[in-house]
């Protein structure tokens, strides 16, 4: 699994899961590794849809909202991790937040060998993955 990581989380945290789980065959870049920092979603989307094979993972519920950006990620088929709100819990460190994202990847990774693009996922900080309907 190949999985970019939106600006809205750290690059460190992108760094530490891709040192933690390229032994299994996944890859986790950020954003900026891979475009510019203000590259718009669709782009960004639209890339990975050519590239074929990709997980997008971010804060970004708006993606999931707004009906531009909906029809936007369905017509690229792209696998989307949305992080809910817990994730962003003041006081969280960064260590944190990646480790509790390593403790989900087992469910991350299963969910995206599941099922097949365009879909969507909320994950919790603990509990179930929830799937996103369009």
């Amino acid at each position: 699994m190949r999985v970019l990581v939106d600006n809205n989380l750290s690059p460190k945290i992108a760094l530490a899961i891709h040192a933690l789980v390229e032994q299994d065959g996944h890859e986790v870049v950020h954003l900026r590794k891979k475009f510019r920092p203000e590259t718009d979603d669709a782009t960004v989307l639209g890339r990975l849809a050519e590239e074929g094979r990709w997980a997008f993972l971010t804060l970004d519920m708006a993606i999931a909202r707004k009906p531009h950006q909906r029809a936007l990620w369905s017509n690229q088929r792209i696998t989307i991790f949305f992080l809910e709100r817990s994730w962003q819990r003041k006081g969280m460190s960064l260590i944190e937040q990646a480790g509790r994202l390593l403790l989900r990847w087992k469910d991350i990774a299963l969910q995206f060998e599941l099922v097949e693009p365009p879909a969507g996922f909320k994950v919790p900080l603990k509990g179930r993955l929830k799937q996103v309907r369009f």
